[in-house]
């Protein structure tokens, strides 16, 4: 599966890359996924987002968002749902404010918290066709409901996963 990751950062400082994304990232690619990554930090257009997504072709959209950035971040799902394909967002602001964050229509599915292995699970299930709306530390919008699955526990030795791309 393809896995287009989204940092739509609008403070222009290298200090604010992505841990989180670089870990799912890895933590994919470890698992035989392809992941691609449109990064805003030093300022992208509009039609440079849309056409670096249209060349990836992404199965998923996973875009990270603070709360600084949460506008920014819907601004471009909306873009990017010209796709066709489900957005889930996560990162800080999806974990403080759910219920805000999945309310948008521009995001599909929202991760809550760590995401390494429900996204990992998403993504298979994606990948057999049978999407599983029971993954732990997602919730889902199906058929206009809310689906919100509970939380996992933390991962607790941080050495299974991999080093972040």
């Amino acid at each position: 599966m393809k896995i287009l990751f989204v940092y739509p950062n609008i403070v222009e400082s290298p200090k604010d890359i992505s841990l989180g994304l670089a870990s799912l990232s890895a933590f994919l690619k470890k698992n035989g996924h392809e992941t691609s990554l449109i990064d805003t930090t030093f300022g992208i257009s509009d039609k440079e987002i849309l056409i670096k997504a249209l060349k990836f072709k992404p199965d998923l959209i996973a875009i990270t968002t603070a709360t600084n950035d949460f506008n920014y971040a819907q601004h471009i799902a909306s873009l990017l749902r010209k796709l066709k394909v489900p957005i889930m967002a996560g990162g800080y602001h999806p974990t403080i404010a759910p219920l805000e964050t999945i309310k948008k229509d521009c995001f599909d599915i929202i991760c809550i918290g760590e995401g390494e292995y429900p996204l990992l699970e998403f993504v298979e299930s994606l990948k057999k066709g049978e999407i599983n709306y029971k993954i732990k530390n997602l919730w889902f919008k199906k058929e206009g409901k809310i689906i919100r699955n509970s939380l996992r526990p933390l991962i607790k030795n941080l050495d299974e996963l991999p080093f972040p791309d």
